[in-house]
């Protein structure tokens, strides 16, 4: 059995705090995603864009800074894959 020290066991669980932080923001991002929110401007376009495929949208980039959403069943009728 593998015994830690205090100090390894404090940056244990700032990791894991971490790690749940992040998977609680993701979860709020699909639900703002299938209540049909908008979101802005991504800071980070490649999570956005796995956000949006796991809630069955994708994410349409019309000009600078200037996103929306598109459901994937009509998406293939109006867009291209890119």
């Amino acid at each position: 059995m593998t015994m830690y020290n205090e100090i390894e066991l404090m940056e244990m669980a700032r990791d894991y705090e971490a790690m749940e932080k992040v998977a609680l923001q993701d979860a709020e991002e699909l639900r703002q995603l299938r209540e049909g929110e908008r979101i802005i401007v991504p800071h980070n376009l490649e999570h956005a864009r796995t956000m949006f495929k796991l809630s069955s949208y994708y994410l349409s980039q019309h000009g600078t800074n200037d996103y929306g959403v598109v459901k994937k069943d009509i998406f293939a009728q109006t867009y291209e894959k890119v």
